[in-house]
């Protein structure tokens, strides 16, 4: 397992959790970030490559994530001050990095083939 810190990057599994939960909150989550306007509405505009607003959450999240100066507590800030307080341990904590399983998610990992019991 790789070094976990505050600088790490928000991981694949953790973008599929966060994203459907932020839907409601991303434009104002990408503004408290300081993501360049032209930016964020491209992607509320590209109905194409984000058809979905989980599918824009999960690209704003991208773009926060990739910022050079990209901080887990930042962002565990920002979703405190758009009232998604349930999200800020996932975040700072990194409990959904790793393993597509916890968290309650349904979201099966397209690499591992579902057992029947």
């Amino acid at each position: 397992e790789e070094p976990f810190c505050d600088t790490t990057k928000l991981s694949p599994p953790e973008l599929t959790r966060l994203a459907p939960q932020i839907i409601r909150k991303w434009r104002e989550i990408a503004g408290l970030a300081e993501l360049d306007e032209g930016e964020v509405e491209n992607v509320n505009q590209s109905n194409i490559p984000y058809p979905e607003a989980k599918d824009k959450a999960r690209k704003i999240l991208t773009m926060i994530s990739n910022k050079p100066n990209f901080s887990r507590k930042k962002l565990a800030e920002h979703l405190e001050e758009v009232k998604l307080c349930n999200l800020v341990d996932v975040v700072l904590r990194g409990t959904s990095r790793l393993s597509p399983h916890g968290a309650g998610s349904q979201i099966a990992s397209p690499n591992k083939t579902v057992e029947s019991r």
